[in-house]
This record gives C-alpha cells, structure tokens and sequence, in this order.
C-alpha cells in the first residue's frame, strides 16, 4: 500500500471542512426556511427568557420557565436535525430529495432521536463532569448517532454502538474537526457579542443571538453527516476489499 493509498483510507480534516462547505453552499437556501421555523424561533422564545450579556451571550439572570422551555425547544431542534442530516446524505450522495421530504424523515424519527440526543448528551456530561477525558471520548465515539439513527434506520440503543464501529480508529481525526468548530463558535460569539452590544440585553438575546446559534448548529450538523458519509464508505469499502481478498 503507498501513502496516498493509506492516506485515501483514512478519515480526512481537510475533506471533511470542505465538504462541510460545499454542502453548505449548495444547501442554504433550501435550509433557510426550516432553519427559521425550527431553530431560530424557539431561540427567539428561549433568548427572551434569558437576556443576553457577557462576551458570550451568558444570562446571569434567568426566567425561572427557562428550563422547561429550554427542553421543549430541543423537540423542533431534533426534527430539524433529522431533516438536516438526510438532505446532507442526499446531496453527497446525488439523490433527488427536496428539503420537504428530507424534512419529513426528521418528523417520522423526530421521538427516536430526540431520545438518542438526550442519552447522548447525558452521557457526555456525566463523563465530562467525572475525569473529563472519558466525555471527551464519548462525545467521539457517540459523535453519529443521530445520522446512524436517521439512515440507518436502527432502534435507539442501537445507534451508539454502530457509532462506536464506525469511529473507531477516526477519532483523533473527528476530534480535530470537533476543535475547528470549537474554534468557530468563538470566532462567531466574540462577533455576536460586537454585533449586539449597543442593544438592550432582551433585544439581542431574542434576536440577534439566535441566529449566530441557528447558523452554528446547521454547520455544526452538515459537519456530523459528512463524517458519517465519509466513516460509512471507508468502512464499506474495506469489508468488499476484505471479501474479494
């Protein structure tokens, strides 16, 4: 095998991103108006609860309904995602789909996934919050649950273990891509934070705010699938290169 080959056989950063890109560029005007419906307008109501301040949008001082709002929130976010994450699918694969069927499959999936994103996210804190290192891990290896769920078709509990396969051995990579995102949403928040500071606090939390935080998650989500899409073919084409072997 040469470099290139190996090279070819691993999961690539720089693939990855500009994929991420491409999709994006493709996409956003077909994604603009689910991303308004279901991530921008429940931000809109959550940042009215919690006023905006500090350099990244942090609320001292919160509605004391912000909790309950806040999960109820997560319902339209995870049937977006689940529309975000079959459109992306679609698109990097060249399937016809338009952004209402792709919006469809999040709303058939809408109560598995959002019982996989609260297990994964539980998971994650409670392993950050114990050593750290042990969330970090999870947040990798769990990092494609949701379009394993949404492609795959897979009961819930399910999900985290073909995640697992999938990024066993891609991790560091996908870890890169999750510290170039990281590097994003501060680039983004210092910008936010500029942008709204000569607004009153309920102004550019309810308005401004979310939508840095609608456009961080679209990103955020392409960003997933493409990894998956990535694992997935690489996975596939070695089990047939290990058949015909």
């Amino acid at each position: 095998m040469t470099i290139v080959d190996a090279d070819a056989d691993k999961l690539n950063i720089d693939r990855v991103i500009r994929r991420t890109i491409e999709v994006l560029q493709r996409n956003w005007r077909s994604l603009l108006r689910p991303a308004l419906l279901f991530l921008y307008l429940p931000g809109v109501v959550v940042g009215a609860l919690q006023p905006a301040r500090g350099p990244f949008g942090q609320a001292p001082e919160t509605h004391s309904a912000l909790p309950l709002v806040g999960l109820l929130a997560l319902i339209p976010y995870a049937l977006f995602q689940g529309g975000l994450i079959r459109l992306t699918v679609a698109d990097l694969r060249a399937e016809a789909i338009s952004t209402d069927e792709a919006m469809a499959v999040g709303r058939r999936r809408l109560w598995p996934l959002l019982g996989a994103l609260l297990l994964t996210g539980l998971g994650i804190t409670l392993g950050l919050v114990l050593l750290i290192v042990p969330g970090l891990i999870l947040a990798t290896a769990w990092s494609l649950t949701a379009p394993v769920l949404i492609e795959e078709d897979r009961p819930v509990m399910e999900t985290f273990g073909r995640s697992a396969e999938l990024t066993r051995g891609a991790r560091l990579q996908i870890f890169g891509v999750g510290l170039a995102l990281v590097v994003l949403g501060l680039i983004g928040s210092l910008a936010t934070s500029v942008i709204s500071a000569p607004f009153p606090a309920i102004f550019s939390g309810a308005l401004i705010w979310p939508l840095w935080r609608s456009a961080f998650s679209v990103a955020a989500g392409v960003a997933a699938t493409v990894i998956y899409v990535e694992l997935s073919g690489l996975k596939a084409g070695r089990a047939e290169a290990a058949a015909t072997a």
